[in-house]
């Protein structure tokens, strides 16, 4: 009998400032080095290789906005050798948070991009991402950027859609990541939730960085912000019904996006694409 491979191991990348520390030497004793390597982009200087529990992580020192960062050093190559990759703000407590057990909901279910629900006094910028009353949590057509979970395989598909030249900060990427990167199992974890700690800057170049996104993709289908099925263990569900609803609702975005819905939909609602600032941010992806 052949026993079974270890799963590889996940990757996770934050950036890091005096202010976020604490918070990620908790989370990186809390995940391990037996199942995580870790990226720390330390972007005010801290001296995080003279701190405890840094032993063992990557560490970068560069103030660049976070995806030029992201673009430059977490190109697709490095992240396919990992199963998932968390792109996590350092503005996060993980409570109770249990990442293997995360990981094996993602696994489970096939999941491809995903973020841990948020505790109710959490900094919450969209509604769909407060922990609601779920067993496992939910399928979505958006998952917000201050904690992305990307299967390793398939972080090549946004790191794609990053221009840093265009958008440093990353405002509104979260936004298009269904239509442009064409995710269908994107999910929301109820069973597994983080505190989110601190409210942005929505700073002018912020501000014209999400304008630009807006009018390059305007012509997309722009998420709803809401769920489209509900994740189950039922055979049934996650084999049949599932599935099916995922490439419905896929299918619509799909034809949403071409020219003449397109259009019509620009005239009929003309501010559905106006975004709200994200609170996401924290303090590293103000510029």
């Amino acid at each position: 009998m052949r026993t079974p491979r270890p799963p590889r191991k996940s990757l996770l990348v934050s950036p890091v400032g005096r202010g976020g520390k604490d918070n990620l030497r908790r989370i990186v004793e809390r995940f391990g080095h037996d199942s995580f390597d870790f990226l720390l982009l330390v972007y005010d200087g801290t001296p995080l290789q003279d701190e405890d529990g840094f032993a063992g992580c990557r560490i970068v020192h560069d103030p660049a906005p976070l995806f030029w960062q992201l673009k430059r050093c977490v190109p697709p190559e490095l992240c396919r050798r990992y199963e998932y990759v968390f792109i996590w703000m350092d503005d996060l407590e993980i409570l109770d948070f249990d990442p293997r057990n995360f990981l094996r909901l993602l696994r489970r279910h096939r999941i491809e991009v995903a973020q841990p629900a948020l505790s109710p006094d959490s900094v919450i910028s969209h509604a769909i991402t407060a922990r609601q009353d779920t067993p496992i949590g939910r399928y979505t057509d958006f998952v917000e950027e201050m904690a992305f979970v990307f299967r390793g395989d398939l972080w090549e598909r946004f790191w794609r859609l990053i221009a840093p030249d265009r958008n440093p900060w990353g405002w509104g990427y979260d936004e298009i990541a269904y239509s442009v990167c064409r995710f269908r199992r994107m999910a929301i974890i109820d069973a597994e939730t983080i505190r989110h700690t601190r409210k942005g800057t929505y700073h002018a170049s912020a501000r014209a960085a999400q304008a630009e996104v807006r009018q390059r993709y305007r012509r997309l289908f722009w998420p709803r912000k809401r769920t489209i099925c509900p994740i189950s263990d039922s055979f049934l569900r996650q084999r049949l019904t599932a599935p099916l609803r995922l490439n419905l609702y896929f299918l619509y975005a799909r034809l949403s996006s071409l020219r003449p819905v397109a259009s019509l939909r620009t005239i009929l609602l003309p501010r559905r694409h106006e975004l709200s600032a994200p609170a996401c941010v924290g303090t590293r992806m103000t510029g």
